[in-house]
């Protein structure tokens, strides 16, 4: 009781907003938070047992067509997964079942039929049509491994990644390409 639990809103903007918004001064003062125009309204999305997780950083992400907001938090077990939300409201659904948690933002590709993101050290896609996912390729050593989002290209046939090289001068953050063999078959 009385614990800090992270949800999803949504806030419903009018198409046409009034003509008062220009002249609104509720923007907020040092000892007050802003206050939401009349005009739009607020609506909680998610109602979660443990909440939206903070751990990894993580920005919500939806499908191109709006159909589903893509969000972490853990499962029974305490493994941080990625969840889906649909805008209108309704149950969230349980997008991945991994054994390790999800260490870094998600992304989805450009068509909305795959989500990428990092765990146990390498890079995950996983098919939203029947939830099955993906492995990339597996790095050897610890500073080879992927560092932050895995970023799908414009195409949806490349992931795009960061990681550390090593040379004489030290280590560098440097962006890698990871060029998806058969996006619709079962490998990367």
């Amino acid at each position: 009781m009385g614990d800090i639990k992270t949800e999803i809103f949504v806030a419903d903007i009018p198409e046409i907003l009034p003509d008062m918004m220009e002249s609104l001064t509720d923007a907020g003062t040092i000892t007050a938070l802003p206050a939401v125009p009349a005009c739009i309204s607020q609506r909680r999305l998610t109602f979660t047992k443990r909440g939206i997780s903070a751990v990894p950083r993580h920005w919500l992400r939806s499908i191109p067509d709006g159909s589903l907001i893509g969000f972490l938090a853990a499962d029974e077990k305490g493994i941080i997964q990625l969840w889906g939300a649909s805008p209108n409201g309704g149950d969230v659904k349980q997008l991945t079942f991994l054994s390790s948690s999800i260490s870094s933002p998600i992304n989805f590709c450009p068509n909305g039929e795959f989500a990428s993101y990092v765990s146990d050290g390498r890079i995950y896609i996983t098919r939203l049509s029947d939830l099955k996912t993906f492995p990339g390729p597996e790095e050897k050593e610890a500073h080879e491994r992927p560092v932050g989002a895995v970023v799908w290209s414009p195409t949806g046939k490349e992931l795009c990644y960061n990681r550390y090289v090593r040379n004489s001068n030290g280590m560098f953050l440097q962006i890698f390409l990871l060029k998806l063999k058969g996006i619709h078959s079962e490998e990367l």
